[in-house]
């Protein structure tokens, strides 16, 4: 299905009637998706146009005077992820000054309903209208006013009563309990980037890795060993992969490095995306490149074992 995409609402045709969903959507995990299918279902449903809107930019990086949050998607990342949910019209718009200063009715009468054309409007419950944050008890008033009906989703909530949501999987992924996180992601939570000349010091102990370097703004998981899968072209491998400074070496930039067993190729130059299914171990400095070399081998051994249960050998390493 071929999704409309915009970055400005100045640029859509002569709104008709749609139905439309509006969210930051950063990581788009279950909760985000949930209320996309539901603007996808209802538009359906009704024969409109159905219109997903979204931010290019996290908006604290404009409302807060704090530091915005590490993303779990990049802009890339999160429109082809809504891309492949089948709406018919995605916008993705910087989140600007601009927008940010409207107030909550002139948000919902100048933008929602006379750009989009919104008859519907899907949303989770802790988005929030206007520079005036408009009172959520207000908000179905209001938008009935201009002639949208709301559809508010409630919070997706785990068994065990944990809230999904972005700050949450953020929490999960800082502090390396990844599987928990890619539960609530519905995948594994993934870091592209392209590979990039190392020391070559993986490669004197014998286990020759791959080095990327994260796309600004992307959240890094906890320093630590991890059991991940690695795809580039048509190839998906397993891996075993290292978050941190390498501290035995005395480095200071973080780093991803990836070593893959039992592969041969030359990497460099390439784009890969690193997927993040199991927390081994925390960052450590060894005493001697010795001892190193004895921890990877016990990494590889715990990597092989987490596979067995995640993958049941649908990936081979």
């Amino acid at each position: 299905m071929v999704v409309d995409y915009f970055t400005s609402f100045y640029d859509l045709p002569e709104p008709g009637s749609a139905v439309v969903a509006i969210g930051t959507f950063d990581g788009v995990h279950r909760g985000h998706v949930n209320v996309i299918r539901q603007a996808v279902q209802i538009a359906s449903e009704k024969t409109v146009p159905s219109v997903i809107v979204t931010f290019i930019n996290h908006p604290q990086d404009i409302t807060s005077r704090k530091r915005s949050p590490q993303l779990l998607t990049t802009a890339d990342e999160k429109i082809q992820l809504i891309k492949d949910l089948n709406p018919d019209i995605l916008m993705a718009i910087p989140f600007s000054a601009e927008l940010a200063g409207l107030r909550a009715e002139e948000f919902i009468s100048g933008i929602l309903k006379a750009k989009t054309g919104a008859i519907n409007l899907v949303f989770g419950q802790n988005f929030h209208f206007g520079h005036d944050r408009l009172n959520p008890a207000r908000r179905p008033e209001v938008l009935r006013q201009h002639g949208i009906e709301p559809v508010i989703i409630a919070d997706l909530v785990e068994s065990d009563g944990n809230i999904i949501s972005s700050t949450a999987i953020r929490e999960l992924i800082a502090a390396g309990r990844i599987e928990s996180a890619n539960v609530m992601l519905n995948r594994h939570y993934a870091i592209d980037g392209k590979v990039v000349q190392g020391f070559g010091r993986g490669h004197k102990l014998g286990y020759p890795t791959a080095n990327i370097i994260p796309p600004v703004g992307k959240l890094m998981p906890r320093r630590g060993v991890y059991l991940t899968e690695v795809i580039w072209e048509d190839k998906r491998r397993l891996s075993v992969t290292n978050v941190g400074v390498k501290p035995t070496f005395d480095g200071a930039d973080c780093t991803i490095e990836i070593y893959l067993p039992n592969f041969s190729g030359d990497l460099y130059g390439r784009q890969l995306q690193v997927r993040f299914a199991a927390f081994i171990r925390p960052e450590e400095k060894f005493n001697s490149a010795d001892a190193l070399t004895r921890q990877i081998s016990s990494d590889l051994c715990a990597a092989r074992a987490k596979a067995a249960l995640i993958y049941n050998s649908e990936v081979l390493w």
